[in-house]
């Protein structure tokens, strides 16, 4: 049986490119019924993103088409958008040599931690939903030991059309 590993894209400018396209989202902090706590900028979200090694975050529409498809291994749970800090981001030049504007302080994080919540860019994005996935060989699963996302052939070619230049996918040995 052929696999893939699923990864989040890295963008061109490290860290700071690993943060604006998946936020960022506490492996010990959660809502009140375990909900992951997203923080990141808004409103545009790619449709898959990996903020935690907790699993992919999805938008609603991909939610809907994952819903709609013939895959296994995987629920929804929603998640809670904590901080969602308003930018174009994803306007920028990504061929450029470095980011547009630098965070406060240097620290990729501080594009989202200091800045305030806007409720209308939360508004705009939509829900958002943390996609749990099995730990047993379905089309879309998580190794407990090492946390990595799995992929049949058949989620490959899935997710490829929809989410392909956000994602990154590697062949399993």
């Amino acid at each position: 049986m052929t696999a893939y590993r699923l990864k989040g894209a890295e963008g061109p400018w490290g860290e700071d490119s690993t943060v604006l396209i998946h936020g960022i989202a506490s492996l010990y902090e959660r809502g009140m019924n375990g909900e992951l706590l997203l923080e990141r900028m808004g409103p545009f979200i790619p449709p898959m993103t990996f903020p935690s090694r907790l699993g992919p975050v999805v938008s609603d529409a991909l939610k809907r088409q994952l819903e709609g498809s013939d895959l296994s291994g995987f629920t929804f749970h929603p998640v809670i958008k904590k901080r969602i800090a308003r930018s174009r981001w994803h306007q920028w030049d990504w061929t450029a040599p470095k980011p547009k504007r630098r965070p406060r302080g240097g620290l990729p994080e501080n594009y989202i931690l200091t800045r305030p919540h806007s409720v209308e860019a939360s508004a705009e994005m939509g829900d958002l939903w943390q996609l749990r996935l099995d730990q047993i060989t379905a089309d879309l699963s998580m190794r407990p030991q090492t946390l990595e996302v799995i992929l049949s052939k058949q989620a490959k070619q899935f997710l490829e059309t929809r989410v392909g230049e956000w994602v990154v996918f590697e062949p399993v040995d």
